[in-house]
């Protein structure tokens, strides 16, 4: 009789379905593709099913494997409540916290970690980054426990059940190597802003709904790329090819704000007064570590307030 499915193999196909792709899975699970690859076969080998179509595309789930993804993920959802309950009743719990951010605001937590973690030694903290949308998701199906991200009423007003945490405000601005013609202005027209060149991060939320705004309001503007590698972002305006647009606070609080960009306000009226923040569901149990860390990164962040 062959092995039963463990919950790393679990844990590897619920990520493979959520992301669509083995590398993205290995990436959220800290483990090399080659493994992800190699458990899937195995379990797809005792299971005696194919679980998904893979392609250069990604990955995606058969009908079989649909089925097995959803049973595995209700037995992820009952081990995660076992070890809440077990955290809860042990006299020396590890206080852990599942937060997941978009990649802009993500770093803002670091500082905060490694502090705390000196007075607390028994606070673990993992972090991933994901888009805003899939982040919600995460928090609703139990996977984090709390989303780091821009808070936006359009985003989350019909969403009653999650309790919204404000840290921060912010504002998009543009961003431009040092060496650029417009280094030296402090703020830009709209007229003006519309023909600047600019790359932009695909999978950021914040972003997407200001293009479309502007392009609403007054014509589309001068997007030359869309990336999801910040790097390479950086290099592009860096070498004063491009300009990007960004959050005030993901700029100025950590080591992509140097001798090399400019940051200029943006002369549009509602996005020059943002909130970055924590969301997490109403009915989410924090232990009280976890509530003092979200108070020290709540007091940090607030130096950044404009």
């Amino acid at each position: 009789m062959g092995s039963i499915m463990n919950l790393e193999q679990m844990e590897c196909i619920v990520e493979i379905a959520k992301t669509g792709s083995l590398s993205k899975a290995a990436n959220q699970m800290n483990v090399t593709r080659s493994a992800v690859s190699q458990s899937i076969t195995n379990l797809e080998t005792e299971l005696g099913i194919k679980l998904f179509i893979r392609s250069h595309a990604g990955a995606v789930p058969t009908a079989d494997g649909e089925i097995i993804i959803h049973k595995a993920s209700v037995i992820l959802k009952e081990v995660q409540g076992i070890k809440a309950e077990a955290a809860k009743r042990s006299n020396s719990p590890v206080h852990e916290l599942r937060i997941s951010g978009t990649p802009a605001q993500l770093p803002l937590i670091t500082d905060t970690y490694f502090s705390f973690k000196k007075e607390h030694p028994q606070f673990h903290l993992s972090f991933t980054e994901n888009t805003a949308l899939q982040i919600i998701d995460d928090i609703e199906h139990n996977r984090i426990d709390v989303g780091l991200f821009v808070l936006l009423d359009s985003f989350l007003h019909d969403r009653p059940h999650l309790l919204t945490l404000p840290l921060a405000r912010t504002k998009l601005v543009l961003v431009v190597s040092r060496t650029s013609p417009l280094a030296g202005i402090t703020s830009i027209s709209m007229e003006q802003f519309l023909d600047v060149p600019l790359v932009l991060y695909q999978e950021d939320l914040v972003t997407r709904l200001f293009t479309e705004d502007v392009a609403k309001r007054h014509r589309p503007l001068n997007i030359s790329l869309y990336t999801d590698n910040l790097d390479a972002m950086r290099t592009m305006v860096s070498g004063n090819y491009v300009a990007t647009i960004v959050t005030e606070l993901a700029i100025r609080s950590f080591s992509l704000y140097n001798d090399n960009f400019v940051c200029i306000d943006i002369e549009h009226f509602g996005w020059d007064d943002l909130t970055i923040g924590l969301v997490r569901l109403q009915e989410k149990h924090l232990s009280e570590t976890v509530h003092l860390f979200l108070e020290q990164l709540e007091n940090d962040l607030s130096k950044w307030n404009y």
